[in-house]
């Protein structure tokens, strides 16, 4: 999944209405952020990459992408918006849905 684009969007949206929403779908192996898809991974046994290690991955090039792109009244919010779903990756408990 191409995922840069549509967190992005997704982040920049969620900071001028300051609200995330994150679902996880176990048995897709997927994490969306505000009905967008951001991480798709495969569950395997033994696999390393996690969705949620993924969707954390894609969130570290995204802020890096959009930073620079952003104009300037919206990079304190849209970094704020990314903190705030960096917390809720770290405080999901994978497993459930």
């Amino acid at each position: 999944v191409d995922a840069l684009p549509a967190i992005v969007e997704s982040l920049a949206w969620a900071a001028r209405h300051n609200t995330i929403t994150l679902r996880r779908t176990v048995s897709q192996g997927v994490v969306w952020l505000n009905d967008r898809l951001i991480a798709r991974t495969e569950l395997a046994p033994g696999k390393e990459e996690t969705p949620i290690r993924k969707a954390e991955a894609v969130v570290r090039q995204s802020e890096e992408m959009a930073l620079s792109a952003l104009p300037e009244e919206l990079r304190a919010a849209f970094k704020d918006a990314v903190e705030e779903l960096k917390r809720s990756l770290r405080n999901c408990v994978w497993g459930q849905a």
